[in-house]
């Protein structure tokens, strides 16, 4: 699992070390955008913890850092999959650039490694793949968005999707853990980068969609981003929040269904002001027995955990 650098962009690496014996007749699922990692050492142990009481069989993460100074060089998903005695596949979405810029601002980090997304499974992980999500992006045109996205946190690579099937009990499940595009801000965008999702596994009998899928473009948000926003205006009031049109209109197409409450459940709150569903665990043919927002530690957002009948 270990190696002395870290795969690219465009690349994944996979290992199957563990055959643990299983006789449940439900998995418990936990998807989490760890937003890079554990800056702080400290938080590393605590957040480990806390996935470690939530018994997870499936870990779908995003933001996870391998390589990067901020996060002492260290190769995270591989130290969670070590620890919990899971497998694990992880790709890569950017090359964080090793840069005087980002000492501008501290809640980025320095760089020097990549970042990107990571499965973590109980079973043997399968058929793993990633799906380029790359979409050519509108031009930013807000000075500030400019300043934090193109000067203070140079990068290059796209965003992906990293599927895996699993076999359970003789069931086979499809895997995705993925990250949507914030950076532009645009609903249009992420409703492209879903459909490439969508299209790959609408033919699997049961499948598991984790992530963060940036759903924001409302409120607050979208009046700072008003520009580059008016996809989202034209479909919808600024009022409804965007997890509720992606709830109505984009998921049925897929037979996916998130138990959460779209108006309530946030996963991401910026001071008393704004809040948003931006993460999901979606499911096709397995029953939610339960669902959870868990509690927020190292990164910004908090994480989901459903359990599933199999």
């Amino acid at each position: 699992m270990q190696t002395i650098d870290p795969p690219k962009p465009g690349q994944f690496v996979f290992s199957n070390r563990y055959t643990n014996s299983f006789t449940s007749s439900s998995i418990t699922v936990l998807t989490w955008n760890l937003w890079h990692g554990f800056h702080d050492p400290n938080e590393f142990p605590k957040t480990l913890s806390y996935i470690q009481s939530m018994n997870p069989d499936v870990l779908l993460l995003q933001e996870i850092d391998w390589g990067n100074e901020r996060t002492k060089k260290r190769n995270l998903a591989g130290e969670i999959a070590k620890a919990l005695q899971m497998n694990m596949a992880y790709a890569p979405e950017f090359l964080e650039h090793y840069s005087w810029r980002r000492k501008l601002d501290k809640k980025i980090g320095q760089g020097g490694g990549v970042i990107g997304n990571a499965i973590l499974s109980r079973f043997p992980l399968q058929n793993i793949k990633t799906i380029d999500l790359y979409i050519k992006p509108k031009p930013i045109i807000i000075p500030s968005r400019i300043l934090k996205f193109k000067f203070v946190d140079p990068h290059s690579g796209s965003r992906n999707a990293l599927l895996a099937t699993i076999s359970v009990n003789g069931k086979e499940i499809t895997l995705v853990s993925t990250h949507l595009e914030i950076r532009k801000a645009d609903m249009d965008m992420r409703i492209l980068q879903f459909k490439k999702i969508g299209d790959a596994v609408k033919d699997n009998s049961c499948v598991i969609i984790g992530g963060d899928f940036n759903t924001a473009a409302h409120g607050v948000f979208g009046l700072y981003n008003f520009a580059e926003n008016l996809d989202a205006f034209i479909k919808k009031s600024i009022f409804t929040p965007e997890a509720v049109f992606w709830e109505k209109q984009i998921f049925p197409k897929y037979d996916l269904i998130d138990p959460f409450d779209k108006r309530k459940d946030y996963t991401i709150h910026v001071g008393k002001i704004w809040h948003a569903k931006l993460d999901w665990l979606l499911s096709k043919n397995l029953s939610v027995l339960s669902y959870k927002v868990g509690e927020k530690h190292a990164s910004d957002h908090k994480p989901l955990i459903v359990e599933l009948s199999l």
